[in-house]
């Protein structure tokens, strides 16, 4: 047996490799900060499970207990955890230039319309951090980290403890966002973003530090959030949740791996991806029918709310950009936006052409279209 890494007692136990016979057995820890049961917990143990059938990689999978979100992307890049699901948001600055990306996910429910935009805007997203963006590459580099994928949600809606019958029923309200781009849209309305973690909540919408939260309509179920929710506003804010890193790994021990563990890692991306964003997508569905039996109102956004929405996601593009320019110091930031504007249609008509419930067939399109285009001889090793 030799280790992996010398991270101390319990790394060593979560990365080793155990060497056989016949042949050599990979061990590495996956973790996320979801519970127990959460869309990418599973999505996390799908991987371990085809890991297991198709290499001699195998993943010990564990969520809520080994690195929370704002420790998740530091744990991996210090080989606390050899992969894990990370939220870019919560590191700003370090991962300016794909949280440009993250930010622009308005654009997959406006303009052309599209049959699972979270689908679309992972595949989009994915394509431009491994294909297009450099400079992404190099803030991963940075972080001692490789990524390899992005598990978008399902399209975001708004949960609240009073009902909302048009845009003026949100001035003043306390909103809860995960994204800067939707802080400016609660504020756009005369609301107050507020921020809290998710694992919170269910807590401070129960005791209204806040009246209502933005999220894709699967975390009513993930954190339980049906008996604080008296209404749910779909369509509204719209777009989805990209702002992640679905199973990055550690950067040292990547460069361990042979070429052939990294071609199989490189496969295995594409499963995570699938079965995150095309988790949000079917679990949506249930949510929402859950929600309704359990009294909930699952009613579409008002016309007028969802036209001002529209129009304020188009204006808030300038926005991102200078932002991003004047705050983060990215260069061509209009070039930039204009190339993961395109890759978004690009991936909202490739969506259009497979059923979003299929996840092996998401993952064969994440394949064909951006992971086989990567060589594992070189992807992630400089």
């Amino acid at each position: 047996m030799r280790e992996i890494h010398k991270l101390g007692a319990v790394a060593t136990l979560l990365c080793t490799v155990a060497v056989g016979a016949a042949n050599a057995e990979t061990t590495m820890s996956l973790t996320s900060g979801f519970p127990p049961g959460s869309i990418p917990e599973r999505a996390h143990k799908e991987l371990a499970g085809w890991m297991e059938e198709n290499s001699d990689i195998r993943l010990n999978v564990s969520a809520m207990t080994l690195l929370t979100f704002p420790e998740a992307s530091p744990g991996v890049g210090q080989g606390i955890a050899d992969m894990a699901y990370f939220v870019t948001p919560y590191h700003k600055a370090e991962y300016s230039e794909s949280n440009l990306a993250a930010e622009m996910s308005m654009l997959s429910t406006i303009g052309t319309p599209s049959n699972a935009p979270g689908l679309a805007m992972a595949g989009a997203f994915a394509e431009y951090v491994t294909l297009n963006c450099d400079d992404c590459q190099t803030q991963f580099k940075m972080q001692n980290n490789v990524y390899l994928g992005t598990g978008a949600s399902s399209e975001y809606g708004l949960f609240c403890r009073e009902p909302i019958a048009g845009p003026e029923d949100l001035a003043g309200k306390k909103i809860r966002v995960g994204a800067e781009n939707y802080g400016r849209w609660a504020e756009h309305f005369g609301a107050v973003k507020v921020s809290v973690p998710g694992s919170e909540i269910y807590e401070a919408m129960s005791i209204g530090v806040v009246d209502c939260t933005a999220l894709s309509t699967p975390e009513l179920e993930n954190w339980q959030l049906y008996d604080v929710t008296a209404q749910v506003t779909t369509a509204v804010p719209g777009g989805v949740y990209a702002g992640v890193s679905s199973n990055a790994m550690n950067r040292d021990l990547w460069q361990s791996l042979t070429d052939e563990e990294r071609a199989t890692m490189l496969r295995g991306a594409g499963i995570v991806s699938a079965g995150v964003a095309g988790g949000y997508f079917s679990d949506a569905l249930t949510a929402e029918a859950k929600a309704e039996e359990k009294g909930v109102d699952v009613v579409p956004a008002p016309e007028a709310l969802a036209s001002e929405t529209e129009a304020f996601a188009k204006a808030d593009m300038a926005t991102i950009a200078e932002q991003y320019t004047s705050i983060y110091g990215i260069e061509n930031v209009e070039a930039k936006m204009e190339t993961i504007s395109a890759l978004v249609e690009v991936w909202k008509e490739r969506i259009n052409g497979i059923d979003p419930k299929d996840n092996q067939a998401f993952a064969d399109l994440l394949w064909d279209n951006v992971y086989s285009k990567l060589d594992p001889a070189t992807y992630g090793m400089n």
